[in-house]
């Protein structure tokens, strides 16, 4: 990489992306009722991609296909967390602090059986989603579809126009590295 090209990436990031956050809570974009409660997880989707440093269409459908199944899963969680309070009648702690410890235990066990769906991006997924008080797993899986779909559109698509570059690899069949022998 070009000492230009860098340049053109630090532009894009120091000044684009806090042009768009300004913008974002001058018109309530942010506020609390306002959309960004509900269009997380889309932004999560290239968030975590950079975060992971993945570099394919691959892993970006793994990101994808890990927050679609995590948004549930924090439902089911917070339903979890209901039942125990309402039914069994546990203290709010207590009934809390279960269900986070059953939650996480069985996130953790599915991962291996079921890494496409239980992956460590939907683990960050579930812990964000699991902490708002009022899961709504609907609009957040067509936020990570949708809205995770056009930010990673406008991202890669301007790093590609501005610096003349493709910062991801437009493949779902890349080749898994070969195991090194010992």
């Amino acid at each position: 990489m070009n000492k230009t090209t860098i340049v053109k990436i630090a532009l894009v990031l120091c000044i684009g992306i806090p042009i768009v956050l300004v913008l974002g809570l001058a018109t309530g974009f942010a506020a609390e009722n306002g959309p960004l409660p509900m269009v997380w997880p889309g932004f999560f989707v290239v968030l975590l991609f950079i975060i992971g440093k993945e570099s394919s269409l691959r892993g970006l459908a793994q990101i994808a296909l890990g927050g679609l199944v995590a948004v549930w899963y924090a439902w089911a969680g917070n339903q979890l967390i209901g039942f125990l309070l309402n039914q069994l009648h546990l203290h709010q702690w207590a009934a809390v602090g279960l269900g986070v410890c059953v939650g996480v235990f069985v996130y953790g066990a599915l991962m291996a059986p079921l890494p496409w769906a239980f992956n460590n991006y939907g683990f960050l997924y579930y812990l964000v989603a699991a902490a708002f008080a009022e899961a709504k797993p609907v609009q957040w899986s067509g936020a990570v579809i949708v809205v995770g779909a056009l930010f990673a559109v406008l991202i890669f698509g301007g790093i590609k126009l501005l610096c003349g570059f493709s910062p991801i690899k437009l493949s779902f069949l890349e080749e898994e590295p070969a195991a090194v022998k010992e």
